[in-house]
């Protein structure tokens, strides 16, 4: 995961970059005697402070720059389980009008536009990102998509997100294609 870090660092210097605890994030305390609990730092142990990203902590989340938001997505589900139309879920509880929340978690993408009479409010719900014919799913159909998303702030706020899907190792973005190596 470090190398990662640091080729996505190297890629890009000058963006901010983000890290968003989640769900899993929380396991090494789980794992841990109570009289170590908080003796493993995921922040500190990738260095992410030298690398020049933020961790954003599950209590400060969603994460707000200009009119975007920005979650992990586990904390916006209070059943536990998202639901099966997980974006409209997120519309009803999380943001509010001309907001934009990106979130992860869910790991089928979706999308959702609720109207309002002072601005859309939408909720765009990423892909997983991880290997998608893990073991312990041989016999089911997930629906689950590899994904990532580029966005965008202006200056007054607003923002434009643009979720990339990769398949087999490849995804297309801005006109230009894209071929990495096939996890």
């Amino acid at each position: 995961m470090l190398a990662g870090l640091l080729r996505l660092r190297a890629a890009s210097p000058s963006s901010a970059l983000c890290c968003y605890q989640g769900n899993h994030d929380k396991s090494p305390d789980n794992a841990l005697p109570p009289q170590f609990s908080g003796a493993l730092s995921i922040p500190e142990a990738l260095g992410l402070a030298d690398l020049g990203i933020k961790w954003i902590d599950r209590k400060a989340q969603p994460h707000r720059i200009g009119k975007l938001l920005l979650a992990h997505g586990d904390n916006l589900f209070f059943e536990g389980r998202p639901p099966m139309h997980h974006a409209r879920g997120a519309t009803e509880r999380a943001i509010a009008p001309r907001d934009t929340l990106v979130y992860g978690h869910t790991h089928p993408p979706q999308n959702f536009i609720r109207g309002h009479r002072f601005g859309n409010m939408t909720a765009i719900g990423l892909g997983c990102g991880r290997d998608l014919y893990a073991a312990y799913n041989t016999d089911r159909v997930t629906g689950w998509e590899n994904e990532f998303g580029v966005a965008y702030v202006r200056p007054s706020g607003e923002c434009d997100v643009y979720p990339i899907r990769v398949r087999n190792g490849a995804c297309a973005f801005a006109g230009s294609l894209y071929v990495g190596r096939r996890a």
